[in-house]
């Protein structure tokens, strides 16, 4: 009987080890709402605008917005080759431009607010 609560907990712990896995990789999402802008601000939020003074590309006609993040929600860095690698929250600055994907919900205020899904980090502040 011993052995077959060995057996039963090593497939278990087997188990939850490959979900746990499988939780933590990337999620890449390729389609959905989303936007391309120029961050203009960190804090509570990434404040993003238009690049050149246009409007946020993606979004409805609107020259500037903040989009709130999670711990733990990925971020990728787009690499000369056109691969994605990741990337951290932290590494996001002021002058970078990133494609945000988010839940498709606006907050509407002044700037309008979003949900972030995913960003990629497409260009930073040092390449433009």
């Amino acid at each position: 009987m011993s052995r077959v609560i060995r057996l039963t907990l090593s497939s278990l712990a087997l188990v939850l080890a490959s979900a746990c896995a499988s939780s933590t990789m990337p999620l890449v999402i390729e389609d959905g709402h989303n936007m391309r802008g120029v961050v203009t601000s960190l804090g509570t939020g990434i404040g993003i605008a238009g690049e050149h003074g246009g409007t946020i590309e993606g979004a409805r006609d609107i020259t500037r917005a903040t989009v709130h993040t999670t711990a733990g929600m990925p971020v990728y860095r787009e690499t000369a080759d056109g691969s994605l690698v990741p990337a951290r929250l932290d590494q996001i600055e002021v002058g970078d431009l990133i494609r945000v994907w988010h839940t498709g919900v606006e907050y509407r205020s002044e700037p309008p607010q979003y949900d972030a899904r995913q960003i990629v980090i497409l260009s930073t502040s040092g390449d433009q």
